[in-house]
């Protein structure tokens, strides 16, 4: 009831397959991020994507995991680090549930491209 302006973002490949998505509060004293997780090609690739105005324009993006890739989530913990859980594989993306930390300097020294 409280979503507005719904709709696909150009920067970001869509696909029907679960993401995560968490904001992280004043996560390096310059305000608010979004994060996304999704595979970035067809079940594969899972990248992590970042948006510092509401989902608007995304940036920063890094690949957590280049393989299968599927469903994945993610939580920020009280000291900041992000976690994502995903399910991924080696020749397909339900062969496991793995776990990946990464935190604020490693995901901003990305790109959309990486």
């Amino acid at each position: 009831a409280t979503f507005k302006n719904v709709g696909n973002h150009k920067d970001l490949i869509t696909l029907t397959c679960h993401a995560g998505l968490v904001r992280v509060p004043d996560w390096d004293d310059q305000g608010d991020a979004l994060l996304l997780s999704h595979p970035r090609e067809k079940r594969q690739d899972l990248g992590v994507y970042v948006s510092r105005n509401e989902g608007k324009s995304w940036s920063h993006a890094r690949s957590i995991y280049p393989g299968p890739a599927g469903y994945s989530d993610l939580i920020v913990t009280p000291k900041g680090q992000v976690v994502c859980l995903f399910e991924n594989g080696r020749d397909n993306p339900k062969e496991r549930i793995s776990v990946a930390r990464f935190d604020h300097d490693w995901l901003m020294a990305g790109d959309l491209n990486q």
